[in-house]
């Protein structure tokens, strides 16, 4: 049974001719991202898709605060989603982590999609995960201090850089914790 990785465009390695963070972790992991995915995207095919998975990889959210598609998720709304979809994904495995959201660069704040309602919505993250004792892997808290706007291709997805490192921030961590 392989590990599955759900999310995003960012999860699905766009701006990335590596197949991004997730393929350049381990190319045995099935890359389920779909662009402009949100919480209750996943949540309409994750119980389905999950079903085999040996672990579950989760990295979405930041279009669920991203205005230029459709509204807002609402932050309960938000919180009810991501609980749901750890509740979803224990039933099919125990090996589970979600990865936080990458900060956004400047121009992204006219489509709401701004650090600091990335940082709540990565707190919210952060907490299901917590309550649920499932591993966060916090990229937001770790990206935030470096140049990451270097590494951003058009202001919220990474670039190859981005995306490399990425990998190289997660891949020990979920090496470590045995999900991959």
């Amino acid at each position: 049974m392989p590990a599955c990785a759900f999310g995003d465009s960012i999860t699905a390695g766009a701006n990335d001719s590596e197949g991004g963070w997730v393929k350049r972790l381990d190319r045995s992991i099935v890359n389920l991202g779909v662009s402009g995915e949100r919480t209750a995207d996943l949540l309409k095919r994750i119980e389905r898709e999950a079903k085999k998975a040996s672990s579950i990889i989760i990295a979405i959210g930041v279009n669920d605060t991203y205005n230029e598609i459709a509204p807002v998720t609402p932050m309960e709304k938000f919180k009810e989603n991501i609980a749901k979809l750890i509740r979803i994904s224990k039933n099919a495995t125990d090996k589970i982590a979600f990865i936080g959201l990458f900060p956004a660069g400047e121009e992204m704040k006219e489509y709401s999609c701004d650090n600091d309602s990335i940082r709540l919505y990565n707190n919210v993250i952060k907490e299901e995960c917590k309550k649920g004792n499932v591993l966060f892997i916090d990229v937001f808290a770790e990206f935030i201090k470096r140049d990451y706007e270097k590494l951003l291709e058009d202001g919220l997805h990474p670039n190859s850089t981005g995306h490399k490192a990425m990998a190289d921030f997660i891949g020990p961590i979920l090496i470590k914790n045995k999900i991959i």
